[in-house]
């Protein structure tokens, strides 16, 4: 249980620390909108985590093998943290928290980004889905994972509408040879 504590954590705190270190700002943005979908984050998360810890407790249906749950969602939880970050520091200079275009913006088409579309998010559905599989139970599983999944969705619409108006035929042809999320699938 410590150990989920610890990832938990880092996640909060790093995620805290981009927020602070890693926001577009006036001067250098052409573009900045994420209508609202960064605020969602800060607020979906918190709120659907605790719930499903809470209910975890009370539940008395849903469970799931505790120690092959935990150590799988551990386990997916530091791949997850890990791809954010290296998905992150591949951009370099051109991440930011909130959807933004800079004057001097290139669209990023190697390392990660060669793969899919959108590493450092999947790195959060990987950090999102194993800690809900350390809680051993398929309906906090549901509770947080389907929610995040529409989360994540929108956040990636917004995303790509700006990223279509900023690289129209050089992001057009980068969706059609790599996937949103998940190599091959999706």
């Amino acid at each position: 249980m410590y150990a989920t504590g610890i990832v938990s954590l880092i996640f909060c705190c790093s995620e805290l620390l981009l927020s602070f270190l890693k926001r577009s700002n006036k001067q250098t943005s052409r573009t900045r909108n994420d209508k609202g979908s960064l605020a969602l984050f800060w607020i979906f998360i918190p709120i659907v985590v605790s719930v499903a810890s809470v209910l975890r407790r009370y539940l008395r249906v849903g469970a799931l093998p505790h120690k092959p749950c935990f150590i799988i969602g551990l386990l997916l939880a530091i791949s997850g943290l890990l791809l954010r970050w290296i998905a992150i520091y591949q951009l370099g200079s051109l991440f930011t928290v909130d959807v933004a275009i800079t004057e001097h913006h290139a669209l990023k088409t190697d390392g990660l980004y060669s793969v899919v579309r959108h590493p450092s998010y999947t790195g959060l559905l990987m950090i999102m889905t194993g800690l809900a599989l350390t809680m051993s139970n398929w309906i906090c599983l549901l509770l947080i994972v389907i929610p995040f999944l529409l989360l994540l969705g929108y956040r990636i619409q917004v995303e790509e509408a700006i990223l279509k108006t900023a690289f129209p035929d050089a992001y057009t042809a980068y969706q059609r040879r790599t996937k949103r999320l998940l190599p091959g699938i999706y």
